[in-house]
C-alpha cells in the first residue's frame, strides 16, 4: 500500500499466522524494514512487485529487532548482497544467544554472510538521511519489546 512518494506499507492481515508489518522506502537506496518470516517472504515480494518495488533493487534491510517474525527473511535479500542494519545490541544478542532463541521458536537463525551495519551513526544515516542517526526506534510499527535493541 503506497503511503507517500517512495513509502510503502505491507500490513500483515492474517489472523492464522504471525508475521511483521513491512515497509519499503524507495529513493537512491531502496530499503525494506522488517521483511518478516522466511516462509512468508514470497508474499511480501509479490506485494512489493505489484507496487513497482523490485526485489533486486533493494539495497538495505533494516531490522527493528532480531525476532524471527521481523528478521528471518533478511536472508532472502542478503543472498543478493543487500546490506543489513541492526541495532548493536541486537547484533550482540543474535551472536550470543540467537541460535538458542531461534531454536526455542522452532526455527533456525538466518545465515547472514555479509557485514551488518550497526551503530548509532554511520552508513544508514549518511546514505538514507534517516533521522535519529540511523536508529530504527522511531519508525512506524514500533512497539515495546523485551529484545535488547527494541526500545
Amino acid at each position: 500500500m503506497k503511503l507517500d512518494s517512495d513509502l510503502y506499507a505491507y500490513i500483515w492481515k492474517s489472523t492464522m499466522e504471525n508475521n511483521s508489518n513491512s515497509f519499503v522506502v524507495g529513493g537512491e537506496m531502496p530499503l525494506v524494514i522488517d521483511p518478516g518470516h522466511q516462509h512468508l517472504v514470497k508474499n511480501l515480494v509479490n506485494q512489493m512487485e505489484k507496487d513497482g518495488n523490485r526485489f533486486e533493487d533493494i539495497r538495505l534491510i533494516i531490522s527493528t529487532h532480531g525476532h524471527p517474525d521481523h528478521f528471518e527473511a533478511t536472508q532472502t535479500f542478503a543472498r543478493g548482497g543487500t546490506m543489513v542494519a541492526l541495532h548493536p545490541d541486537e547484533e550482540k544478542f543474535l551472536k550470543e544467544v540467537g541460535g538458542q532463541f531461534y531454536s526455542a521458536m522452532g526455527t533456525e537463525m538466518p545465515g547472514i554472510h555479509q557485514p551488518v551495519l550497526a551503530g548509532k551513526e554511520g552508513p544508514v544515516h549518511r546514505r538514507c538521511g534517516f533521522p535519529h542517526g540511523g536508529r530504527t526506534d522511531g519508525l512506524p510499527g514500533r512497539r515495546r519489546n523485551a529484545s535488547p535493541g527494541f526500545h
